[in-house]
């Protein structure tokens, strides 16, 4: 939870307050999860991981409505499992 939702808040906040917000402009990219869109197949727990990785599509979508005003675009990509080649038979 620490790594998944804090840094990203404070990372955010504290390089848009030093440098976006006072330059009118900014471009934040956040890693978010297919994951943390639904929740857990059956056989799978990982419902931390799907926790924070909603949370972080959520912080997404509020710091973008909150920091648009200042020409400040805040987007999250949501990559999803893929099984590697090799481990295809």
């Amino acid at each position: 939870m620490d790594l998944n939702i804090n840094a990203m808040f404070f990372l955010s906040r504290e390089v848009g307050k030093r440098a976006m917000i006072p330059q009118k402009s900014g471009k934040i990219i956040n890693v978010a999860s297919v994951a943390g869109l639904s929740g857990n197949p059956p056989g799978m727990a990982t419902i931390a991981y799907n926790t924070s990785k909603g949370a972080d599509i959520n912080f997404t979508r509020a710091l973008a409505a909150e920091w648009g005003q200042h020409n400040i675009n805040v987007n999250a990509i949501c990559p999803g499992f893929s099984r590697p080649k090799w481990l295809m038979c």
